[in-house]
């Protein structure tokens, strides 16, 4: 877990004893789409490095003769070709990112920022952990 996560876990603890031990942080899952999209990526780019490391073997070994067209332009230009695999890779791996987070004790929301847009304050947390009525120590 993140230093964030566990810096806020023992300032919770701390403020609300009960809470001991029983703060436990996980990542929020990201949309099927979303895991779609990397796991895509991630086979176009293997794909694109195969071919730009084995070159013209990769067609002979698959029977295609001659090569494709594409090919002959992401050869030319290696460079641009990775630059763009890399690009792409780097898009499909931002859409995991859900920006979650999420405070629920026993079942019950807390805070969401997925609700609000904003990451938490203290007061926001200890407002939240009051409500559901935990009591903070002296």
């Amino acid at each position: 877990m993140s230093r964030n996560f566990r810096a806020l876990a023992e300032f919770l603890e701390v403020r609300y004893p009960a809470l001991r031990g029983q703060i436990h942080g996980s990542n929020y899952p990201p949309p099927p789409l979303a895991l779609f999209a990397v796991q895509a990526a991630q086979l176009v780019q293997w794909s694109a490095l195969t071919l730009m490391l084995m070159g013209d073997s990769v067609f002979t070994t698959l029977g295609i003769n001659p090569t494709p067209g594409w090919y002959g332009q992401m050869k030319e230009n290696k460079l641009n070709t990775f630059v763009g695999v890399f690009f792409m890779n780097s898009m499909a791996q931002s859409m995991t990112a859900t920006g979650a987070f999420e405070v629920t004790v026993d079942g019950v929301l807390v805070y969401s920022k997925l609700s609000t847009g904003r990451m938490p304050s203290a007061g926001d947390l200890t407002a939240g952990l009051e409500k559901i009525g935990l009591v903070a120590s002296e």
